[in-house]
């Protein structure tokens, strides 16, 4: 028994020194920037990066039905790796069956180019 107990924590010791070997040390270098974090965080909402933002006063529920162009210079508005969209559903199924697959194909294709996800 006692053999078997000092073969088990033999067992024991080295898996930990084995976890150890593995350690990695990270030193990030400090930016004076906004941090883009992947997947999280803010979003552009029925636009993509670097297309230009809605009027203060105005404001639209209806996503993107046609490619938007970029904004003649860079929006005060920081890249982000996420774009939400959203559309009313008779803008996608105008008619009962028919689906506007390019609107999301359309959508797709943008947040790619833009470096983003929906």
């Amino acid at each position: 028994m006692k053999d078997l107990l000092s073969l088990a924590v033999f067992v024991f010791l080295s898996c930990l020194s084995y976890a150890q070997r593995d350690t990695v040390i990270v030193r990030p270098e400090p930016i004076n920037d906004v941090l883009i974090n992947p997947n999280m965080g803010i979003t552009t909402f029925n636009r993509f990066n670097g297309q230009a933002t809605n009027p203060p006063l105005e404001w639209s529920e209806v996503g993107p039905v046609t490619k938007l162009p970029q904004a003649a210079t860079k929006p005060d508005f920081p890249d982000t790796t996420i774009a939400y969209l959203r559309w009313y559903w008779n803008a996608l199924e105008p008619e009962q069956g028919k689906i506007r697959w390019d609107i999301i194909d359309l959508a797709l294709e943008e947040a790619r180019a833009h470096g983003q996800t929906l």
